[in-house]
């Protein structure tokens, strides 16, 4: 079995992954990517979380936290909770065959995105987000294309 991975290697590595699979789902979605504020807290502690926020126009529309927590083995148990809004259970097993994350978990991050995408449409509607993020070029080539 491989060795015990400090949980804030665990934190810092889905934080800096989930960072670039929020953007590339964004894009496929949207059109473009929406900004994403990603940071750790409490990496001194034995529990420390990825805190992930969400600004539009300098107000913050989503606030989510993911608590990462190491259940025995190479088991991590992933709480995300979204401030006035829905919690999801995520289950991480490390490979034993790594000392460290390997590619981050691309199928973890990505439910990961998901949920915080899926939330942050619940908050400000799907439609919303699909045309005020949508490229002006973009959206010019389909009216084009449609007359």
């Amino acid at each position: 079995m491989s060795q015990l991975v400090p949980v804030v290697q665990i934190v810092e590595g889905l934080a800096d992954n989930l960072r670039a699979v929020f953007s590339r789902l964004c894009t496929q979605r949207y059109g473009r990517p929406i900004s994403l504020r990603c940071t750790v807290e409490g990496a001194d502690s034995s529990f420390p979380d990825v805190r992930l926020q969400i600004e539009q126009a300098g107000r913050l529309v989503l606030d989510a936290a993911f608590a990462v927590r190491h259940f025995g083995g190479n088991m991590y148990d992933i709480q995300g909770t979204i401030e006035g809004g829905p919690s999801q259970g995520f289950s991480y097993c490390l490979s034993e065959s790594s000392s460290l994350p390997s590619s981050h978990a691309p199928r973890l991050t990505q439910e990961m995105a998901t949920f915080l995408l899926d939330a942050l449409e619940r908050q400000l509607g799907g439609e919303y987000l699909r045309t005020s993020l949508r490229r002006p070029s973009a959206a010019s080539e389909r009216s084009a294309s449609v007359a």
